[in-house]
């Protein structure tokens, strides 16, 4: 995503918490994380337990790992009171203030790995519940390097103060811690043993209960079943009854469109057959009449063969005789101009006239 679009987003958010102020970011939280171990053999104490409470509120509880660690988150602008124990070690408690100054109240924090090193099976005595009443250890923030830290001086004074315990006053806080730890383990045997009595009679009446409802839940089961078997023998009943049904008038469709078509074969047939003969009569009769009008068309044309040959020759003797009477035409218009035009043979013509003028004559 782009820079802008970032910043568009980001102005939505602001816009949002503005209009709805119930809704705030999320806290920051001030991280503190601790390790314990035991003072003697300087390893790490697997299952002690850190208690985290704020006033007379515990909020936290939490065991420490096989490797000593044990991990808690404190919000910010806070007073916290940690506590460190074991069935077998003296408890130890740390003060921590997560308050910030505003300009420093935007980001979180984390501290170094703080190691807490337990007495061995010590839960307190009388002559140092004191000094061990009050806190080994107190985390703040401080302004002049920026982080949180802790108050050395405070830190050295209470390591002076348990080393000053005399050795009989150590005796006697072990005496008092075993004889409670014996009080403790005799009560917590007891609680275990009222508990797993508890546990084995709500076994039992839990055990007769899931017993009953098995058993009812298979009768219902079983009668469901029987119930769903009923319902299915009678929809396939039904369904066997319908295909049969459906089957049936299947069957008689298909006789009674078989029958039909047989009608329509037959129908179809006997027209076919008369078509046929009525087509076979219609030929004969084509065919006499064909052969009538060929025999009369043949008769017809030998006579009108003759007729148009006769006209033809009638016609070519008239045309004939035309041009032989245009051909006379012309050699006597021929004759008579030539004739006009020579003197000998205008003599000759009226020697002709002459001669048949006195034929007559002479026969007399």
């Amino acid at each position: 995503m782009t820079p802008a679009f970032n910043k568009y987003l980001l102005s939505l958010l602001l816009l949002f918490m503005l209009l709805h102020p119930g809704i705030s970011p999320a806290q920051k939280k001030f991280k503190l994380m601790l390790t314990i171990k035991v003072e003697k053999d300087d390893h790490p104490l697997e299952g002690a337990i850190l208690t985290g409470a704020s006033g007379s509120r515990v909020f936290f509880e939490q065991p420490s790992y096989n490797t000593g660690l044990v991990y808690i988150d404190l919000n910010l602008n806070g007073e916290y009171e940690l506590s460190v124990s074991s069935p077998h070690c003296i408890t130890k408690k740390i003060s921590v203030s997560t308050k910030l100054p505003p300009r420093k109240n935007n980001s979180d924090y984390e501290f170094p790995v703080i190691p807490i090193v337990l007495f061995e099976k010590v839960p307190g005595g009388a002559a140092g519940a004191e000094i061990l009443n009050k806190p080994v250890l107190k985390i703040s923030f401080d302004e002049k390097v920026g982080e949180f830290t802790y108050d050395k001086a405070y830190s050295e004074e209470i390591k002076k103060q348990v080393a000053s315990l005399s050795a009989a006053d150590r005796a006697k806080m072990l005496a008092e811690a075993e004889a409670k730890a014996r009080g403790d383990i005799e009560k917590k045997q007891k609680a275990i043993a009222d508990s797993l009595s508890r546990s084995a009679a709500e076994n039992e009446k839990k055990k007769k209960e899931a017993e009953e409802k098995e058993n009812l839940r298979m009768r219902a089961e079983k009668e469901k079943q029987e119930a769903e078997a009923k319902a299915r023998v009678e929809v396939e009943l039904k369904a066997f009854q319908e295909a049969e049904r459906l089957k049936k008038e299947a069957l008689e469709k298909i006789v009674r469109e078989n029958a039909a078509k047989k009608s329509e074969v037959m129908e179809k047939i006997e027209r076919s057959v008369a078509e046929s003969e009525l087509q076979k009569k219609e030929e004969i009769v084509a065919d006499e009449k064909a052969e009538a009008l060929k025999k009369e068309a043949e008769e017809r044309s030998v006579s009108e063969q003759i007729k148009i040959k006769t006209e033809v020759n009638a016609e070519n003797m008239v045309r004939v005789k035309r041009e032989a009477a245009k051909e006379e035409e012309i050699r006597t218009n021929r004759r008579v101009k030539y004739e006009k035009n020579n003197p000998v043979t205008e003599m000759l013509r009226i020697a002709r006239e002459y001669d048949d003028q006195m034929k007559p004559q002479l026969k007399k």
